[in-house]
Formats: structure tokens, C-alpha cells, sequence
């Protein structure tokens, strides 16, 4: 839930910033923050704008690292990498993109079991990692 003490003044400052002042004023309470900046990341990584979508991806990996902890199994941890995995594939890193995309279904396969439903993003994850091996030839794996 995001909580703003809204006068015109607040709400002109607000309407009037750039996306990225924007987050800046949210509050930090939820985990849809993260989840704004995967998306920021994703916009700029399908605008070809690499280095700005690296930037917010890196960004949400450090929230989640201070909020959760490196070991977090939560699922926009999941989201992120599957992300950055996207990122790294465009890159031609496939063997980061293919960290990152185990790393994530590690992660969903920890929320499944917990009883979280993430078929979805599993498929999701799945189909991108398949992707990265046919690139790296190793579809047949």
C-alpha cells in the first residue's frame, strides 16, 4: 500500500517529475516498488536503452538484497532475474542469463511448494531459458 500526504502542492511536484523522481517519492513499504522498477527496467531494455534498464535492474536487486536478504525466495526476486536474465540474453551473455534464469525457477520451485501459485511465471521463465539454450546450442540438453 503506498502512502502520500497529498496537498496541490505535493500533487503538483508529483505530476509534474520525471518517472524516476517519481519512484523517489514513493514510499518504500511494498513490494510493488520493486516490481515499477523491474517494469521501468523492462521499458527502457524494449526502448534498446540498455545501461538505463541494467541501472534499474541492478537497483532492484539491492532492495530486495537489503530488504529480504541475498538468499530471498520471494517472488519478485524471481521477476528480477527472469528480467535480467532477458537482459543478459540480448547481451549475449548466455551463461548469465542462464544463472539467472535458474537461479528464478529455484526460487518459484520454493514458492510452489509453499503453495504460492506461479505456474505462470514458471512457464514464463521456462520459455526464456529454452530460448537462451537453443542460442547456446544446447537445446538438446
Amino acid at each position: 500500500m503506498f502512502v502520500f500526504y497529498v496537498s496541490y502542492y505535493h500533487l503538483f511536484l508529483f505530476v509534474s517529475a520525471s518517472p524516476e523522481q517519481r519512484l523517489g517519492m514513493i514510499a518504500y513499504n511494498s513490494d510493488s516498488i520493486i516490481l515499477i522498477m523491474n517494469l521501468l527496467g523492462d521499458v527502457y531494455r524494449k526502448r534498446e536503452e540498455y545501461s538505463r534498464a541494467k541501472a534499474y535492474y541492478d537497483k532492484c536487486q539491492q532492495f530486495i538484497y537489503e530488504r529480504y536478504g541475498e538468499d530471498a525466495a520471494v517472488q519478485p526476486a524471481s521477476r528480477v532475474l527472469n528480467s535480467q536474465g532477458i537482459y543478459y540474453h540480448l547481451m549475449k551473455c548466455y551463461n548469465e542469463a542462464e544463472s539467472c534464469y535458474t537461479e528464478a525457477l529455484a526460487i518459484l520451485r520454493q514458492l510452489s511448494e509453499g503453495g504460492a501459485g506461479v505456474s505462470l511465471q514458471v512457464s514464463e521463465v521456462l520459455v526464456n531459458q529454452g530460448i537462451n539454450y537453443y542460442t547456446m546450442k544446447r537445446h538438446m540438453d
